[in-house]
């Protein structure tokens, strides 16, 4: 906090804290035993002491010098430097008054004190009571002694030892007050101060030694409190909390407030929730047979915590699932497969099938009821129901229905349809209300064939008549594809049909097979049909005359290939020929590239030619056909030939041989870094450098050389004197090829309210930053003089709620915030996982937490700092399978997988056979497959497993599981 009221609030703040120190007494008088200061004159008493804040005494009496324990002056006649101390508040500036920085005190010294800071002045062997003279050393480096107080650190929270004594000190013991933590005593005993009001002089342990040592500690057991010095410098110490369970660590510090409760957990059994509850060292570290269950809208099933991941236990349980056709209890109430399969057929009794399907048994020979009145003695047969007796209602009449009724028993209703036959063929035989008649057919109806193709067979007038029907109606076929068969007059006649309809084929393709004046010819067909072919291809097979003839053909014609390239093949006077082919056309190749392949008179012959022939891999010849073979004379002087490597002389042909002369004007690369202006050498035809290359890199921690295939090496010459130009560093030496300064100049002085900064030496500037929050919003934290200051602020300003907190608010009054705690109050923690938050002990707490479980053992569920619950695959951890015969599991990718190659038994529906277990092997997709067979049982002819059941009525039958 800020302001500009130091002065004033130091001074209400002093005259409130040491109104219990005014003592009316004057310092010592002669005759007394102690003189001013030995029994706590002048300014002495119980400044800043109350029994019931357990802060140590501060005697501002007068050096124990002043006065003699004759009742006379002192050895030099009285009080030479210390003048009489009227009792009362000191006065502003003087020792023992309050002061914010060194220039508030009249000596120049302002000492933190536990009730705050006030000035000192110098002594040089003694100071008064509950003081001590200790040299302190000035910014000039000097050293001062000065009267400080003493017993500065009693009960303050601590750590070690040396968290409890000042400068100069060892004998104050950091003491273990159980679990409440640990806090400094001071010495006391025999030649040493008395303990102040409220402390007891005790023997204690040495915690950091092992010896024993007497200390001033709280009387009574009581537990110390925060001076403001403590409060100022937050200090702390660890605590515990113990129970059964175990014991859990803590801190408890220093605040405006005073001092903290414990920070430790209490401890609880183990849970898996990520949290070492036990604080035994182990997270999640629960009994192996811990239950757990996983319900949801289907059920509860029960199991037990296998593992923990991310927090999240494990659980082995199944999760609850409809009920479905397995043979399971899926929804872990109990009961298996209930009322899935119930048909509603009295005479069925259903059951699950493994695969999730119904089968319905009959139930056979059970008493049922047909629902007919009808029937009797009912009885379930091959699923359903039926009565096995019924009523007799057949009256004889065939013109009416036979029924029963379930209310009036037998019913005869008339019937249409037809009545026994009164042998007339056209007359009808139909029941007409309750009767069979007999009425006449339709006029032209059917009746009896009289055996006569040519006439009608109709009823005419209730009788059977035969006439005649129309000429040239179809009668019954002669067989004779040359005559029609037609009635005529009443009778079958047969004339002939017309000329050239096709008839009986005489096998030969020279003659048409067609009918001539009702009987079947065969005239000849025209010259050029086609007939059967002689197998000669220099013919024609064409008809002549009614047979079949082979005119030859001519040389347009082509035959039968001889073989021969220097041959024709035609036909000459109805033969294959092969007459000479046309002289100079391409025949066989010899295989030789200097000759041509060419026909001549009939002949394949090969002239020698002048053709380019095989390349013989020399660049300096020519490579030509001469007198049928392939020649390499020389040529292509001075034209590249193969490159020697070497950049330094020509590659050219010369006397049909590749020549390399030397050359001196080619550039050239004589391959070592440390020469420089490479040139080629025309006597030895060599390359070499003009000059060597000096390497310098101008850094003294390098030793500079040039390697050959290396070139410039800059090695580092370590611990060689150097100088890296920077003033605030010390014993500048080469390190790994850097000047490099060893030591560093300290220019820390510890202190906040000082910038310090090293430019040419050590330097150290008072600043007025904000210093270490003695989390008063009542004050200002800022350094002053180079000190930190809270000086009191803020006057009426609203603190608690209006400055951040919810659960309290009050306002600020004297450097204190005169605020209401506001328990139970709504509030919003910031914290999105949370729910039902309340302001607790001055604090929003939430008091629930968003429950992300999201029932997959496969995934770590949490909550996010948006309140959104996040599952993250748990990969790689085990985990029970949903599948019955392969349990065990292994997650992968946020599932659980069944793992392969573990024993299981594979479960198989056998026909009419209840399920069969056979032993087998868990696959990759967690099905269970069958390795053997049941011992002692074979299959002729199976490939597979063999097993065996027994069904109804004891029968016993094997059944081959094929693979």
């Amino acid at each position: 906090m800020h302001g500009n009221n130091s002065g004033l609030v130091s001074a209400l703040l002093l005259a409130f804290v040491l109104v219990a120190a005014c003592s009316e007494e004057g310092a010592g008088a002669v005759g007394d035993t102690g003189g001013a200061g030995a029994d706590g004159g002048g300014l002495g008493g119980d400044l800043f002491a109350q029994e019931d804040t357990l802060q140590p005494t501060l005697d501002l009496g007068a050096d124990p010098g002043t006065g003699g324990t004759d009742g006379a002056a002192g050895d030099n006649g009285g009080s030479l430097d210390t003048p009489p101390v009227d009792s009362g508040t000191p006065l502003g500036g003087t020792f023992g008054a309050p002061c914010s920085t060194n220039a508030d005190c009249d000596s120049g010294y302002c000492v933190p004190s536990p009730g705050g800071n006030v000035c000192s002045k110098q002594c040089e062997s003694s100071c008064p009571d509950n003081f001590k003279c200790v040299p302190k050393t000035n910014p000039s480096g000097d050293i001062t002694y000065l009267c400080v107080p003493g017993n500065l650190a009693l009960c303050d929270p601590c750590t070690l030892n040396a968290d409890c004594n000042d400068s100069n000190e060892t004998g104050n013991i950091c003491v273990k007050f159980g679990n409440e933590g640990s806090f400094c005593g001071v010495p006391c005993g025999v030649g040493k101060p008395a303990c102040p009001n409220g402390y007891a002089c005790e023997d204690q342990v040495d915690p950091e030694s092992g010896k024993g040592s007497k200390q001033c500690v709280p009387k009574d057991g009581k537990l110390c409190t925060c001076s403001q010095l403590a409060a100022s410098q937050s200090k702390s110490t660890t605590c515990t909390t113990k129970n059964f369970y175990g014991t859990c660590s803590g801190t408890r510090a220093c605040s405006a407030k005073g001092l903290g409760e414990c920070t430790a957990l209490v401890p609880k059994a183990e849970e898996c929730n990520g949290v070492d509850d036990d604080c035994n060292g182990l997270t999640d570290d629960f009994q192996s047979t811990a239950k757990c269950d996983k319900k949801n809208e289907f059920g509860a099933c029960a199991g037990k915590v296998v593992e923990c991941v991310n927090g999240a236990p494990i659980c082995d349980a199944p999760t609850p699932a409809p009920e479905t056709c397995n043979g399971k209890d899926d929804n872990c109430n109990g009961k298996t497969d209930e009322g899935l399969c119930d048909d509603g057929n009295p005479c069925t009794k259903g059951s699950c099938n493994t695969d999730g399907s119904c089968k319905q048994a009959f139930e056979n020979g059970i008493a049922c009821d047909d629902n007919s009145t009808c029937t009797n003695n009912d009885k379930c047969n091959n699923g359903e129901c039926k009565g096995t007796g019924s009523l007799a209602c057949d009256d004889g009449n065939p013109c009416t229905k036979d029924d029963c009724d379930g209310g009036s028993g037998c019913t005869h209703n008339p019937a249409d349809g037809a009545c026994p036959d009164d042998g007339k063929p056209c007359t009808q035989d139909i029941c007409k209300s309750g009767k069979c008649e007999h009425p006449a057919q339709s006029e032209g109806g059917p009746c009896p064939d009289d055996g006569e193709a040519c006439t009608q067979d109709i009823c005419q007038g209730g009788n059977c008549n035969h006439p005649g029907v129309a000429d040239g109606g179809k009668c019954l076929d002669d067989g004779d594809v040359c005559t029609q068969d037609v009635c005529k007059t009443g009778k079958c006649s047969h004339p002939g049909v017309p000329d050239t309809t096709a008839c009986a084929d005489d096998g030969n393709a020279c003659t048409a097979d067609q009918c001539q004046a009702g009987k079947c010819a065969h005239p000849p067909v025209s010259f050029t049909v086609p007939c059967a072919d002689d197998a000669n291809q220099c013919t024609a097979d064409v008809c002549d005359k009614g047979g079949c003839t082979h005119q030859k053909l001519g040389s347009d014609k082509s035959c039968l290939d001889d073989g021969d390239p220097c041959t024709q093949d035609v036909c000459v006077n109805g033969a294959c020929g092969h007459p000479p082919a046309t002289n100079n056309s391409g025949c066989l190749d010899d295989g030789i590239l200097c000759t041509n392949d060419v026909c001549n008179n009939g002949k394949c012959t090969h002239p020698p030619n002048s053709k380019p022939c095989l390349e013989d891999g020399e660049p300096c010849t020519l490579d030509v056909c001469a007198n049928g073979v392939c020649s390499h004379p020389a040529g292509n002087a001075n034209a590249p030939c193969a490159d020697d490597g070497n950049v330094c002389t020509k590659d050219v042909c010369q006397a049909g041989k590749c020549a390399h002369p030397n050359s001196a004007n080619n550039p050239c690369d004589d391959n070592n870094p440390c020469t420089l202006g490479d040139y080629c050498e025309s006597a030895s035809g060599n390359c070499k450098g003009a000059a060597a290359l000096k390497c310098n890199d101008n850094n003294p921690c390098t030793n500079d050389t040039c390697k050959a295939f290396q070139g410039c090496v800059y090695e580092s010459a370590d611990n060689i004197l150097c100088d890296d130009a920077n003033s605030c560093t010390t014993g500048d030496k080469c390190i790994g090829g850097k000047c490099t300064g060893v030591g560093t100049k300290t220019c820390d002085d510890g202190n906040p309210c000082t910038t310090d900064n090293c430019t040419g030496g050590c330097k150290y500037t008072n600043n007025t930053a904000g210093c270490a929050d003695d989390n008063n919003p009542c004050t200002q934290d800022v350094c002053a003089n180079g000190s930190c200051s809270h000086p009191a602020s803020n006057n009426n300003l609203p603190c608690g709620a209006a400055t951040g907190n919810p659960c309290v608010e009050g306002l600020c009054m004297a450097g204190k915030c005169n605020g209401t705690t506001l328990d139970g109050k709504v509030c919003n923690d910031g914290d999105a996982c949370t729910s039902n938050d309340k302001c607790v002990g001055n604090v929003c707490k939430g008091q629930g937490f968003k429950n992300c479980e999201d029932g997959n053992p496969c995934t770590a569920d949490s909550c996010d700092q948006f309140g959104t619950c996040v599952h993250k695959s748990a990969d790689g951890q085990s985990c029970v399978a949903k599948s019955g015969d392969c349990p065990s599991g292994q997650c992968v990718a946020g599932t659980c997988q069944s793992k392969a190659g573990v024993t299981c038994q594979a479960e198989y529906d056998v026909d009419l056979c209840s399920s069969v277990q056979v032993p087998g092997t868990c696959s990759a997709n967690g099905k269970c497959v069958a390795k053997q067979g049941q011992s002692g049982f074979s299959c002729p002819g199976c490939n597979g497993i063999c097993l065996q059941c027994t069904i109804f009525g004891g029968i016993q039958i094997k059944y081959c599981l094929a693979f």
